[in-house]
This record gives C-alpha cells, sequence and structure tokens, in this order.
C-alpha cells in the first residue's frame, strides 16, 4: 500500500472505502464521525487501545449530549403541563380571565 498519507492514508482506505466517504455517505456529525474514523484505523496504525479509547470519548460525549437533550425536552413538556394545570386551577378557582 503506498497511499498518500495526507489525502489517503493507508489505515483509511482498507476495505475498499475511505473512511471519511463512509461518514459522508451516512451524513455522521463531527462526533459520531470521530467513532467510525478511530474504530476503523484502530487495528492498522500500531495504537488499537489509545484508538478505542479515543472512539469511546467521543462515543460517551455524544451519548451525553442526547441525554441532555432528551431531559431539556422533558423539562419542556413539562413546564408546559404546568402552565395548562395552572390554567385549569385558576378556572377552577372561578377565575374568568385564567381562559
Amino acid at each position: 500500500m503506498n497511499g498518500d498519507p495526507v489525502d489517503r492514508p493507508d489505515h483509511y482506505t482498507i476495505g475498499g472505502i475511505e473512511t471519511v466517504d463512509f461518514i459522508v455517505a451516512k451524513e455522521l456529525n463531527y462526533l459520531l464521525g470521530n467513532v467510525v474514523k478511530y474504530v476503523s484505523r484502530a487495528p492498522y496504525k500500531g495504537r488499537m487501545l489509545e484508538d478505542l479509547k479515543k472512539a469511546a470519548r467521543y462515543l460517551k460525549i455524544q451519548i451525553f449530549l442526547l441525554e441532555l437533550e432528551e431531559k431539556e425536552k422533558e423539562a419542556a413538556i413539562a413546564a408546559r403541563e404546568s402552565v395548562s394545570i395552572d390554567k385549569q386551577m385558576n378556572s377552577f378557582n372561578g377565575d374568568n380571565n385564567a381562559i
């Protein structure tokens, strides 16, 4: 293998597809793209454990952000529901301006 170390590194093209082509085709974001990059090259660079730890770090960040986003959505739903409950309570108490 004699790939260009900048444009087509050998460890990125093993398997017939360059890693970046796969990442673009799957429309992966930066974090997931790095997971794919580090996992796909891990066996070929002589630093498998290091590359897998890097991949795990990016995956943990992605998971954290998704969990945070989910919690924010749940909080927004709860806030909307509390407004509805407040309006219902005001209406029940005879506050005609609540509706």
